[in-house]
């Protein structure tokens, strides 16, 4: 067979499939015939698959591969009208891997990356298998584009339901979830990350030619990466009002829902070191219908972390405690507060330039154990005795007093947490 009647018969084949309404699968299987050798799909930033050969899915370690690899080098292999086929070698895990990596696209727009893992030499006619292919990949990723632009449309209704409150039967947000492939029958927990991309923006990084969307694009699609390779639960994820709100299914309460959130915070800040990431946990919810008071507290949480002093950037609604009912407090009635039970301390450390206010704070910590406290600020006991005997001079306040005690925390914690100490200490400058 020349050449001219292979590129027909590939294209007779390929456009079968395509007149067939066969999908990505069909015509990954047609083109694995031509190579013999895995192929999968990367989206249009090769940061995530779009679809991969059950051999790679079956492969453990795949997910990995991709996350880890690091490029050696690249050399075009063949182009022809417009599409340029070229060979990349990376290395990964003392061993060097190739593949074959072909840009498809719809006009100007990049639509993904096709990919031919090169565990086997191709032969010399693969090329053109893999350019026909290419142009079927292009169509059907376009069709695709189209088929989702639809089924977001519809998924934003439910959307702006579920998050808003607005349907109170059960059974109508089950059968709605199903339509947009999400099983709202199941127990969630929701988390919603909120991104700063300032950073990004900024005059260090005039070059920064992505978009906002096409930078939370890229942080939704490996979020699903890390949620399928690392949690392996059922899930949901989309973007509302700017922020990114997961759900992700676990049978009951447990401690490895503040283990999961943890590591994909680690991991997304990490592969996006130029924005910074801030994630809250709404309310454990069994019951489709409490999932929006869930994302209210979990987005009431992520505005208090936004505006105050918090030096975490994981923080649990319910972690809040007695902070949650104090942020929706008038904020001169919480300065008064802090100012009546703190300003004594504060003059004289600002006087004498000491320690106190910290000793203070892990006393209160610590529940006002001595020992514990002292070993947390490497001191002698009798001189944490001795400070803590000089505080309570300082304020006139006995600690033994359950409401002195009491009292002296919140204003603390509004101290830290909600009135910036640089607030009162530029107050107390003011007025020495």
């Amino acid at each position: 067979m020349n050449r001219e009647e292979k590129i027909l018969s590939l294209q007779q084949k390929y456009q079968k499939i395509l007149l067939n309404d066969g999908g990505l699968q069909t015509l990954c299987n047609a083109l694995i015939e031509e190579v013999d050798n895995p192929v999968f799909l990367l989206d249009k930033y090769q940061d995530d698959t779009i679809y991969i050969s059950k051999a790679l899915k079956a492969d453990k370690e795949f997910y990995n591969y991709l996350e880890e690899k690091e490029i050696k080098a690249s050399e075009e292999i063949f182009c022809e009208y417009d599409i340029l086929i070229k060979r990349v070698v990376y290395q990964w895990k003392q061993k060097e891997v190739r593949e074959v990596q072909v840009k498809l696209n719809h006009n100007d727009e990049t639509l993904g990356f096709l990919v031919i893992l090169e565990e086997k030499s191709l032969k010399k006619d693969a090329c053109l298998a893999i350019l026909q292919a290419a142009y079927a990949f292009s169509l059907k990723l376009h069709q695709n584009y189209i088929v989702q632009r639809l089924a977001q449309k519809c998924n934003s209704e439910l959307i702006e339901d579920l998050i808003n409150g607005r349907v109170k039967s059960k059974e109508e947000l089950i059968k709605r979830g199903e339509l947009a492939g999400w099983d709202l029958s199941l127990s969630y927990q929701l988390y919603t990350l909120r991104i700063d991309f300032s950073k990004i923006y900024s005059d260090d990084n005039k070059g920064t030619t992505l978009y906002y969307y096409e930078l939370e694009e890229q942080i939704i699609r490996y979020l699903h990466r890390i949620i399928r390779t690392h949690i392996k639960s059922k899930y949901i994820i989309f973007s509302y009002d700017e922020d990114i709100v997961l759900l992700i299914n676990y049978p009951n309460k447990t401690v490895q829902i503040e283990n999961d959130i943890d590591l994909i915070y680690n991991k997304t800040q990490k592969a996006f070191k130029k924005v910074e990431i801030m994630a809250a946990g709404g309310l454990y919810t069994e019951d489709c219908r409490e999932i929006a008071d869930s994302f209210k507290k979990a987005n009431y949480t992520l505005d208090f972390l936004e505006n105050t002093e918090q030096e975490k950037n994981i923080v649990f609604y319910e972690g809040l405690g007695v902070l949650r009912l104090l942020w929706h407090l008038d904020k001169k009635e919480l300065f008064n507060f802090a100012d009546e039970y703190l300003s004594e301390l504060i003059k004289y450390s600002l006087e004498k330039d000491n320690e106190w206010l910290e000793t203070l704070e892990v006393f209160l910590e610590e529940d006002g154990d001595i020992n514990v406290s002292s070993e947390k600020l490497s001191i002698h006991p009798n001189t944490m005795r001795y400070r803590i005997k000089q505080i309570q001079e300082i304020l006139g306040l006995d600690f033994d007093n359950f409401d002195d005690k009491l009292n002296l925390t919140i204003a603390y914690k509004i101290y830290k947490f909600i009135i910036s100490n640089e607030k009162f200490n530029y107050h107390f400058e003011e007025n020495k």
